[in-house]
């Protein structure tokens, strides 16, 4: 992971791609070899996970950065299915996945779950946050206080926001599944 002294991630985006690319050019170079669905294991496989790593420290990197990662899975989606007209959505219900941004949605809020449910999470991260208390009988359960940002540039982009308004944005069951259930129900929710 690099981080950069301006925290846009630019060089550790153009890292990621460049990884890749290189994973790319070798599923191209193979591509009469190789099936489809084995086209799209190697994709889960070893594609993926460079998009995924380290996902939600470099979240909040510019709009042109997470367009140009989106772009490049789009890409090989696209080769990979041998379907160079559906949208980017169609592509990625065919391989089961989700977009990188929901992915990574999915990941803040499997956190949080783990945060506030385990104790055995790191106490820190469960002191993040903390439940709404009200003398009302309002509805819902488990809803989160809303962190009250110092600036509206890099408050409204930190973890604790973000992973509080998608929480409480939740349906009440979802929230008061078990992890397993939890997990498949957001996947559902953010596609």
């Amino acid at each position: 992971m690099n981080i950069d002294n301006n925290l846009n991630f630019h060089n550790y985006i153009s890292l990621i791609c460049k990884k890749v690319n290189n994973q790319f050019d070798v599923m191209v170079r193979f591509r009469n070899l190789i099936s489809k669905d084995i086209l799209v294991k190697l994709y889960k496989a070893y594609i993926l996970p460079h998009f995924d790593y380290c996902s939600t420290v470099w979240h909040f990197c510019s709009a042109n950065n997470k367009d140009k990662i989106e772009a490049l899975n789009k890409r090989i989606l696209r080769f990979i299915l041998s379907d160079f007209e559906s949208p980017y959505n169609v592509l990625l219900d065919r391989v089961n996945c989700l977009q990188l941004h929901d992915q990574r949605i999915c990941k803040f809020l499997t956190i949080l779950y783990r945060s506030l449910f385990f104790t055995s999470y790191p106490a820190y991260m469960g002191n993040m946050f903390s439940f709404r208390s009200t003398s009302y009988n309002m509805r819902g359960n488990y809803i989160l206080e809303m962190p009250k940002p110092k600036t509206a540039t890099f408050g409204l982009h930190s973890f604790t926001y973000l992973a509080t308004k998608n929480w409480n944005s939740l349906p009440d069951f979802i929230r008061l599944c078990n992890l397993s259930d939890f997990k498949k129900h957001i996947s559902k929710t953010n596609s």
